[in-house]
């Protein structure tokens, strides 16, 4: 622990200037230099002026599972950075179930396991930076517990409320209606009937996103093969308009595979992986420009040897997106920067034989417990390290 006299004599508004500007794993450590320092940084005003100058720190999320004494299996969460560090792990806290981003916009972890000697299986919402479980519920049960697949049960976050919910889907039957239960109040499944589909139209399984409240399904004419998107509002547990696709149905003869992801954290995304004559993919990434109006723009068309593409950001004042690109046949991954105007893909970071199941991006505000005031860096909040205040103080110089 350094002493008071080897600490950096600043005023408080020159040091908030400072620190704003760095990323959020060298924010926690300057935690550690004294108790001031920590009170500062883990303030409301100070976190969200870090929040308007600094990207997020992007991790990476992996799951490893173990059996539980007396059967069944629970799951370790690992996040990483892109160096490789391994930031923290949550052992034993059930089967990774979804990422759902609260009310902050900040990713939190949903697990679920079951309870024993019933099929039941409870949930509980983590908070996968600094471990502390936000919520955890009572018995999810809609009197079907024998037909329970939890690929059924989706879970997204009601703005502005910020209450977690669950929404059972029930496919294209309009005789067995979708249910919504909010998590940890105790309550009952409530219907929300049947969205506006009908027996021609096919769910894309597991493409559902949840954006300002509002819960996006994917749907396919069968027999025009246009895509719609059904939207339910959280909030009010209502049906809104469907959007219609961005391409008509001759367009999508080509089409290998399709989903939905959130871009930018706040744009809907709809990705689009097309096999052309010469066997070479493409990936057309449409971003939703215009709810009100349903208005479509094809932002970027990728092609690349990644089978699979996950567009998740556009970079800070630079027109490159960066994406996640996996091959489940070669067990690979990657991090990739793709820049249009030379229709090129880079490799950021490469994970050989290693394929993580989300890539999570962390404002500051993430590594801060939601349940208290302590930064959730997983060091001794008031230990200080020399070494890693200089380290942190030139890199902090060389992004300025």
């Amino acid at each position: 622990m350094a002493s008071p006299a080897m600490l950096p004599s600043l005023p408080d508004d020159l040091i908030s200037e400072i620190l704003s500007w760095v990323p959020a794993k060298s924010a926690c450590r300057f935690c550690c230099v004294s108790r001031g320092w920590h009170a500062l940084i883990s303030g409301p005003a100070f976190v969200a002026m870090h929040r308007s100058r600094t990207d997020p720190q992007l991790l990476l999320l992996a799951v490893s599972y173990h059996r539980k004494e007396g059967g069944g299996i629970s799951g370790d969460l690992q996040l990483v950075d892109v160096d490789g560090e391994v930031m923290g792990v949550n052992k034993s806290v059930g089967v990774f179930w979804t990422i759902c981003y609260g009310r902050d916009d900040a990713p939190d972890c949903v697990t679920f396991d079951f309870r024993e000697p019933s099929d039941f299986f409870v949930a509980k919402v983590i908070n996968p930076v600094t471990g502390s479980v936000l919520m955890a519920t009572t018995e999810l049960d809609d009197g079907a517990s024998s037909e329970v697949y939890i690929g059924a049960f989706k879970v997204g976050c009601a703005a502005p409320s910020g209450a977690y919910k669950v929404v059972r889907l029930r496919g294209n039957n309009p005789h067995q209606p979708w249910k919504v239960l909010t998590l940890g109040d105790g309550a009952k499944w409530r219907q929300v009937g049947f969205p506006a589909a009908t027996q021609s139209t096919r769910y894309d399984q597991g493409s559902v996103v949840t954006i300002n409240g509002v819960m996006h399904f994917l749907y396919t004419s069968v027999t025009s093969c246009e895509d719609y998107i059904f939207r339910l509002d959280l909030e009010s547990e209502k049906w809104m308009a469907k959007l219609k696709g961005p391409t008509s149905g001759e367009l999508q003869t080509d089409v290998l595979i399709k989903y939905l992801v959130r871009f930018n954290n706040d744009t809907l995304c709809l990705v689009q992986s097309e096999e052309h004559l010469n066997n070479n993919v493409c990936t057309n990434i449409w971003l939703l420009s215009d709810h009100a109006k349903g208005t479509w723009v094809k932002a970027y068309t990728v092609s690349a040897d990644s089978r699979l593409l996950i567009p998740l950001r556009t970079m800070r004042d630079s027109p490159k997106m960066l994406l996640y690109g996996f091959s489940s046949c070669k067990a690979t991954s990657a991090l990739q920067v793709y820049d249009p105007l030379t229709g090129t893909c880079t490799d950021l970071v490469k994970f050989e034989h290693k394929i993580y199941i989300d890539v999570l991006f962390c404002d500051l505000e993430c590594f801060v417990s939601r349940k208290s005031s302590l930064v959730g860096c997983r060091l001794n909040p008031y230990s200080f390290s020399m070494s890693n205040f200089l380290r942190d103080l030139v890199g902090m110089f060389h992004i300025m």
